[in-house]
């Protein structure tokens, strides 16, 4: 299993270099970050609403500087890992 963890930095969405950094668009309805294996950003709609239960929609736990979102992310054939405390951590 790899544990490999890359600490994730909050910049604006121009600013983006580097696997790892991260952004917040269309009120908080979406997260931008950069993921390993990948050449750009992703963008991942979120929630705060711990109620609603749709595919494709992360739960966000509303940090803004160290997020975590659940589930996992998994981008077949890439990466697989969490978002937690503002660390990607790889599974």
């Amino acid at each position: 299993m790899n544990r490999e963890s890359i600490t994730c930095r909050r910049v604006n969405f121009g600013e983006m270099e580097k696997v790892g950094d991260f952004s917040f668009a269309d009120n908080l309805k979406h997260i931008n970050i950069w993921l390993p294996g990948q050449l750009s950003p992703d963008a991942i709609q979120i929630t705060t609403d711990k109620g609603r239960n749709e595919p494709r929609i992360w739960f966000w736990d509303g940090n803004q500087e160290q997020p975590t979102i659940t589930p996992s992310i998994h981008l077949v054939g890439h990466w697989h890992g969490h978002l937690t405390a503002g660390k990607l951590i790889s599974v």
